[in-house]
């Protein structure tokens, strides 16, 4: 079970993130605690935090996650002993020297690595995983593909921050407070010098100056990666956290209810790969704390959605070895890759047309609903996609019926219009895609010249029909003149000849066998 790991500054927000669902909280002590301007907990505090938490079967994590100096030592294992004799679950830690001794010392209490470790790699991880460590809060950086990698290469369980505050440096090597205001984030005192409006200014040669660009300019939006869940869930995460010790109980209760919310529909939907969130809960969520409204992170960034950004991100990959002297890249099952970004691009337009339908025939807006009944029915393993499933259009038709009190003739009407009009629309940006891949490619060969070897790009033999439309367009492009210049990009377009999928008439993918003789030199 995933858990949800809820942010408490003071007791009115233990109470706010109990009675909305956190499954565990997180506090300090006035003590070691990288937010030291926090409300925190006192030692009489922390026992009754801890024991308000228990009563109610609420698990509890105390942050002792301050670099600590050899004075203070035997204060922070004498906190860590009361903490662990009040029954709390773990303990947060990111000095070193402490965590050895409390996991040699107290026996079944779990320790955690902080985020402020800056753990960001497998290596990292199983380090930690052999000095005893039971759970590593990864870095804010790594991107979800990094996550699931970890995930499931170790042992330990692992926590990653979901919603909250991101930092403008990297998790845990930031001294930019110290170095302005003598205050280090790594001894929880913080000045968040990043939250304040800067002036960017040009200075040119003769000395005169022009202001570029003025706000705050070194703040990012904060986190939310609700649209996330099940990708997480998926990767093997065992703990998602919300940050925010430091903000008031309405936000810790409004942000717990919604990822309780969303992580148990996310749970219990398992075979689903996307969430519909409701609007409201967007806007309860920016109301109660933005900066400007939020961001998908660090983690997020490289999980493309669509057609277009699966193209963009495979000319990048192609072009990281633009300046390798022993071998190109290569990119195998092209075609397969980049199916997933046709369906997710058709998935999206499908609803969007089907919302336009409704309301072109039966002048009824409510695109939620339509998202919710395609969700619906995937959750019963009927797939929506450029292959019509009939067993997935009936479920649909008669969901349609129902809903919206329509007879089978409109609901027959209102699927075909989304269909055709998402098919050709997916068609068109998978051919505008294909057709920037290769002028990518093209201008890194111009201007890399013949020192770097051609990289390949193999096809031709997925038989999905979102992979049928990545061979199509890719052989189109060629058809019409594109990689004809000085530096064609042939032979890097490399269509897969085999057996039984492409090669003799009445397989799958002979017309795009007939298609790639055309078109090749």
């Amino acid at each position: 079970m995933v858990e949800l790991l809820s942010p408490v500054g003071d007791f009115e927000c233990l109470k706010a993130a109990v009675q909305n669902g956190a499954d565990t909280v997180y506090f300090g002590s006035n003590s070691f605690s990288a937010r030291a301007f926090a409300s925190n907990f006192s030692d009489d505090d922390l026992k009754k935090a801890i024991s308000y938490a228990k009563i109610r079967g609420v698990k509890t994590n105390l942050t002792l996650n301050t670099l600590l100096k050899n004075d203070e030592l035997p204060d922070a294992i004498a906190l860590a002993e009361k903490a662990y004799n009040y029954g709390i679950d773990a303990i947060i830690v990111q000095d070193l020297g402490l965590a050895r001794y409390l996991i040699k010392n107290f026996p079944g209490l779990a320790i955690h690595a902080s985020t402020q470790l800056s753990v960001h790699n497998l290596e990292g991880v199983l380090e930690l995983q052999k000095l005893g460590f039971s759970r590593v809060v990864l870095s804010r950086e790594l991107s979800l593909q990094e996550i699931e990698y970890i995930c499931q290469n170790s042992n330990v369980e692992i926590e990653v921050f979901v919603h909250g505050a991101l930092c403008i440096s990297y998790s845990g090597q930031c001294l930019f407070s110290s170095m302005v205001g003598g205050r280090s984030g790594n001894r929880g005192k913080c000045a968040q010098p990043c939250r304040l409006p800067y002036e960017l200014i040009q200075t040119t040669s003769d000395s005169a100056s022009t202001s570029i660009d003025t706000g705050y300019l070194l703040s990012p939006r904060d986190l939310c990666g609700l649209d996330y869940l099940p990708s997480l869930i998926k990767a093997g995460v065992s703990c998602l956290k919300i940050e925010g010790r430091m903000k008031s109980p309405e936000y810790v209760a409004t942000v717990t209810r919604i990822y309780r919310k969303y992580l148990d529909f996310a749970i219990s939907h398992s075979n689903v790969s996307s969430i519909s969130i409701d609007e409201q809960d967007k806007q309860d969520l920016l109301q109660v704390f933005n900066r400007g409204g939020f961001s998908t992170g660090h983690g997020f960034l490289r999980e493309p959605n669509d057609i277009m950004s699966y193209g963009a991100l495979a000319a990048i990959a192609i072009q990281s070895n633009q300046n390798d002297q022993h071998g190109g890249q290569s990119i195998p099952f092209f075609d397969y890759g980049l199916a997933k970004g046709v369906y997710k691009t058709f998935r999206k337009l499908y609803i969007s047309n089907m919302s336009k339908a409704l309301k072109l025939f039966k002048d009824i807006d409510n695109k939620e609903a339509i998202k919710n009944i395609v969700c619906k029915i995937e959750d019963e393993n009927l797939k929506l996609g450029l292959e019509k499933n009939e067993y997935y259009i009936n479920k649909e038709k008669e969901i349609l019926k129902e809903e919206f009190n329509i007879d089978e003739d409109i609901a027959k009407k209102i699927q075909d219009f989304a269909y055709n009009e998402a098919y050709e629309e997916t068609d068109r940006q998978t051919y505008q895609s294909m057709e920037g891949f290769i002028h990518n490619l093209n201008t890194m060969h111009s201007r890399a010249g013949a020192q770097v070897p051609f990289s390949s790009v193999n096809f031709g033999t997925d038989t999905s029909e979102e992979g049928r439309m990545i061979s199509k367009n890719l052989l189109l492009c060629l058809e019409r003149g594109l990689g004809d210049g000085e530096t064609p990009i042939f032979p890097i377009l490399i269509f897969k000849v085999k057996e039984g999928i492409n090669l003799n008439p009445g397989d799958p993918n002979y017309d795009l066998f007939k298609l790639s003789c055309k078109v090749s030199p």
